[in-house]
C-alpha cells in the first residue's frame, strides 16, 4: 500500500477516483475546503498549492504525489500562476523530501495547434517539467466524464436539436475521445502497482493517441 498525496482531490476529476484509489492505498487529500464525508484510507488536509508551508508536513508523510490540481479557466488572472509556477514548486518540494513517485495531470489540449490560455498554461508547465533534473510522469487525459458530467449533458441536449448536423463545441478542435473518470483511476492504479523505478527522464502518456 502507498501513501499517496493527492491535490485536486474535491474536484471533477478527484472526487471520482478517491474511492477508487483508496481501496487499495492510503491517501492525504488536499483541499481549500474538505468535505465532511471521507471514504475509507483518506485523510484531509486543508490547504492551496500557493501556501506550500501548509501542507509541506502532510507531504513528508508521503511516498507518491499525485498532482490533480489546477485553474481551468481561460479567465483566471492567476492561470499560469497556478498551473505552471506553482506546479513546478510543489513538484520540487516533493523531490526534496524524497517523494519517489510524481504524477502531474496535464491536459491533451496541450497537444493542440490551436491553444487556449488554459492549454498553454499546460504546455508551459510540461516544458518546465521537462527541464527538471528528476523523473515526472505528466498524464495527458482527455475530455474526462462521469455520470451527470455538465460537458455530456450539454452535448445531449446539441444531439436533440432538429438539425440535419450535430455542432461540435469548438468546431474541428475539439476533442472526440472522451475518458470516463472510472478509468482515469485504473490508470493510475496501474501505475501505482509498478514495481520497477521509472526511467531517469520524465515521460508522457497521452490519452488522446491510445
Amino acid at each position: 500500500m502507498a501513501k499517496l498525496f493527492l491535490t485536486g482531490a474535491s474536484g471533477s476529476i478527484g472526487k471520482e477516483i478517491l474511492s477508487m484509489l483508496s481501496e487499495r492505498h492510503s491517501i492525504i487529500a488536499l483541499s481549500r475546503n474538505p468535505p465532511l464525508s471521507t471514504p475509507k484510507n483518506v485523510s484531509w488536509v486543508k490547504g492551496n498549492l500557493n501556501q506550500l508551508n501548509s501542507i509541506k508536513k502532510e507531504l513528508a508523510k508521503c511516498d507518491t504525489l499525485i498532482h490533480l490540481g489546477a485553474s481551468v479557466s481561460n479567465t483566471d488572472s492567476q492561470l499560469f500562476e497556478t498551473n505552471v509556477d506553482a506546479t513546478l514548486r510543489l513538484v520540487t518540494l516533493a523531490h526534496e523530501l524524497g517523494i519517489q513517485k510524481i504524477i502531474v495531470f496535464s491536459s491533451a489540449a496541450a497537444s493542440k495547434e490551436h491553444l487556449t490560455p488554459y492549454s498553454e498554461s499546460k504546455l508551459e508547465m510540461e516544458n518546465e517539467l521537462q527541464k527538471l533534473p528528476f523523473t515526472v510522469v505528466i498524464i495527458r487525459p482527455t475530455l474526462v466524464y462521469s455520470k451527470g458530467s455538465k460537458y455530456i449533458l450539454g452535448m445531449q441536449k446539441f444531439c436533440e436539436l432538429p438539425l440535419p448536423i450535430i455542432p461540435l463545441p469548438g468546431g474541428e478542435t475539439a476533442d472526440l475521445k472522451p475518458i470516463h473518470a472510472s478509468d482515469i483511476g485504473k490508470g493510475l492504479l496501474a501505475l501505482l502497482s509498478e514495481k520497477n523505478p521509472y526511467p531517469k527522464k520524465t515521460i508522457t502518456f497521452d490519452f488522446a493517441s491510445t
